[in-house]
């Protein structure tokens, strides 16, 4: 009789360990496919864009309502993340009410906070009227308007009437036109032509 008792309480903890362990699997495998589902909705809110503007222009004012730069676009897209996306931008930097700089790049981002715009491929910041100001080509480029300044640790090529160099990596300030080069710098300048002497013949 205690046999029999025994066999029939060790099936019982059998049956309820089994129970116990397809309700263990089912929940781990809920959890893992509301998990992916929930990833593949973040992941298509963040690629569905709030608004798609084409032919933008804009204009940027610091705290003083002083215009710093006037900026332009084929297409700008803003996404739900407050990431902003450019395509063919364009950026005109001004120095009391004088434009000064021009650079161009092929994409570029925004990101409000803080304040930077991110220029990538074919960049290129050249001065828009004065010929004398040096051209600097790169492939990444990142623009701090509020501080002033210009970043990037890509190779950098700059021309200017004296001659050309090259660095890796660049730190520049817009308004006083300083230029850092961080490393490996090279480059060449070229020597102004000699002045004709003027033979007089006595």
């Amino acid at each position: 009789m205690f046999l029999i008792l025994q066999h029939r309480y060790l099936r019982f903890w059998l049956l309820w360990l089994i129970i116990l362990v397809i309700a263990a699997v089912s929940l781990l495998l809920y959890q893992r496919t509301h998990w992916q589902t929930s990833i593949k909705k973040t992941d298509r809110q963040q690629s569905v864009a709030d608004f798609v503007i084409h032919a933008f222009q804009g204009l940027a004012y610091d705290q003083d309502g002083t215009l710093q730069y006037e900026i332009f676009a084929d297409k700008l897209t803003q996404y739900p993340n407050a990431q902003t996306q450019l395509i063919k931008p364009t950026i005109v930097t001004y120095e009391k009410s004088a434009r000064v700089w021009h650079i161009s790049a092929d994409t570029g981002s925004i990101n409000k906070s803080p304040q930077l715009i991110t220029l990538e491929s074919n960049v290129l910041l050249r001065g828009v009227d004065n010929i004398t100001l040096p051209v600097l080509s790169t492939e990444y480029l990142q623009l701090f308007p509020e501080q002033d300044l210009v970043i990037t640790d890509h190779l950098v090529q700059i021309n200017q009437a004296s001659g050309k160099m090259q660095s890796s990596g660049l730190t520049g300030k817009i308004r006083s036109r300083e230029l850092t080069l961080e490393r490996a710098v090279s480059g060449h300048y070229d020597l102004p032509p000699k002045k004709k002497s003027s033979s007089t013949s006595g």
